[in-house]
């Protein structure tokens, strides 16, 4: 929601990915060792926007009702906050003897009490609201980027940003924007050199990835017509396999809304990255292609497309390792592959393919 407590373009668009995500994560976290399910949002609003359009914990609460006849529900729990909405988000999620929790306390104090309280055997997911990503102090985010089993999906208005960059350091508006850059440790001046905002986004990118010691950091960019403006959505993952199905879900939603995201080049294009790595390498097994292709961003049904394109056209070639028999166009880049270590095949480029 914005200001006017309104929800505009970009922010229905967030709000479906959460919302896609959210069924996705919960799907696959139900299954996993942990213990219990921590979905958080420190920025929750009111619930409901006065347009009539729901909001995060709305939607939140929605998904969780899905999974209330799964017989692991009682792993999940929703931590829903807003200082200064408390009264009508309460009114508006009406938890009753749902496993939520709502709170009105500042959003440091909230977060640094949530981490504090779910233990190792509880997995977190944190939903962070670009009308809040300023109030966490740095020592806050150091916190949240620090934590073990978390994952973080924030979204942060690039355009905005981008365009105080050159802007007047004494405009009042300019101080939450310096501050942002503080604590994200990144450099003003080289921030400044970045040609457009997509640049900069990737610099934060760079930057979280930095902050966090993870190498799976991701951006999707929704551009708001209206306005002309753009904006990122960032999710960061301490584990491949949070990463794999940030991914996979990215993917769908894309599949499903093909106008969702602004993609700048066509996706053959988009391929070329991996492509380029392969054709590069001397020899990858199926688990350093996995591997690298999250890294890169790259699912794993897409991985085996790229792959498949490339043996068809002869230009690679796919040796068997061991004893197993490699079954017919299977690249066995698959998390299950990854986590058992299971190197089935070796890919090497075609070096007599002109």
């Amino acid at each position: 929601m914005d200001k006017n407590n309104k929800i505009n373009y970009h922010s229905k668009e967030k709000l479906e990915v959460y919302k896609k995500y959210l069924e996705r994560y919960l799907s696959v976290m139900l299954n996993s060792p942990y213990d219990n399910i921590a979905i958080i949002e420190p920025f929750a609003g009111k619930g409901i926007a006065s347009d009539g359009n729901k909001g995060s914990a709305v939607l939140a609460k929605e998904v969780l009702l899905n999974f209330s006849s799964d017989k692991n529900f009682n792993k999940i729990k929703l931590y829903l906050n807003d200082k200064d909405n408390y009264e009508d988000l309460n009114k508006n999620i009406n938890p009753g003897s749902l496993p939520i929790e709502i709170s009105n306390k500042p959003a440091n104090d909230f977060i640094d009490g949530i981490l504090n309280k779910t233990n190792y055997k509880t997995h977190r997911f944190f939903f962070i609201d670009p009308f809040g990503y300023t109030q966490i102090s740095k020592d806050t985010y150091t916190k949240l980027f620090n934590a073990r089993n978390v994952d973080i999906l924030i979204f942060i208005p690039t355009y905005f940003i981008y365009r105080f960059l050159n802007g007047d350091d004494a405009d009042p508006n300019y101080k939450p924007i310096a501050d942002f850059l503080s604590y994200f440790d990144i450099d003003k001046n080289i921030a400044k050199k970045a040609k457009s905002d997509t640049e900069f986004a990737e610099e934060i990118r760079k930057c979280i990835s930095i902050k966090t010691e993870s190498a799976f950091v991701y951006k999707k960019q929704i551009r708001n017509e209206i306005y002309n403006s753009t904006y990122h959505l960032f999710f960061i993952s301490k584990h491949i396999y949070g990463a794999d199905k940030f991914i996979e879900t990215i993917d769908r939603i894309e599949k499903d809304n093909p106008d969702l995201f602004f993609v700048s080049g066509i996706i053959s294009d988009i391929d070329d990255i991996l492509i380029k790595y392969i054709m590069n390498s001397n020899k990858l097994t199926n688990c350093q292609i996995y591997k690298i292709g999250i890294r890169l961003g790259f699912s794993s049904s897409r991985q085996q497309k790229i792959l498949d394109n490339l043996e068809i056209s002869n230009r690679i070639l796919v040796q068997s390792i061991g004893t197993k028999k490699r079954r017919p166009g299977c690249f066995y880049t698959t998390y299950d592959n990854f986590n058992k270590q299971e190197e089935r095949i070796c890919i090497m480029p075609n070096t007599e393919k002109k």
